[in-house]
């Protein structure tokens, strides 16, 4: 299972790799899974300025002796920004991810977005503390499969929740 990490930290920003490659196997050989990941990521390190950070992942996993049993890819970016501006925290995420089985030609696409905000303030002589936050998260996900067949349908909610009972008298 080797794994190689490589860094550079300048003033300004830190720039890292990694990479990384894991194999499992039993001994009746049916299972011989491998696992490959690579990463990739950019922060800044600027004093007085929004910290911004990007990251990428990509997983591989499968099964060497038989791709049909397990083969799936793994693809993930991710884009931060945070500030402090006197008292007030800001915080925004958005991350993409898409995941493909393609032993069933399946497709996970999946958008997340998260805004935090947090502010502290000391009152009386530093005595009382009065602290409020905002938390939004937004999560879409998207499933389809090769062409243009549909995985699932949309079941509406209402429907399933009420009916109306044709025959009341047998309970």
């Amino acid at each position: 299972q080797p794994t190689g990490e490589l860094s550079w930290i300048h003033p300004f920003f830190t720039l890292s790799g990694i990479l990384s490659r894991q194999k499992l196997w039993s001994n009746d050989e049916t299972t011989d899974l491998v696992r490959q990941s690579e990463a990739i990521s950019l922060l800044t390190r600027s004093t007085g300025y929004p910290v911004f950070k990007f990251r990428y992942d990509r997983n591989h996993a499968y099964n060497q002796n038989n791709r049909q049993e397990r083969d799936t890819k793994e693809h993930r970016w991710q884009g931060i920004i945070s500030q402090t501006i006197g008292r007030h925290d800001f915080y925004y995420s958005f991350t993409r991810r898409i995941d493909n089985n393609l032993v069933n030609n399946l497709k996970i696409a999946e958008n997340q977005h998260i805004f935090r905000w947090n502010q502290t303030s000391m009152m009386i002589h530093n005595r009382l503390r009065f602290s409020s936050s905002y938390n939004f998260a937004n999560r879409s996900q998207t499933t389809t499969r090769d062409g243009t067949e549909a995985v699932l349908r949309p079941n509406h909610f209402t429907p399933t929740l009420f009916s109306y009972d044709q025959t009341p008298e047998q309970g």
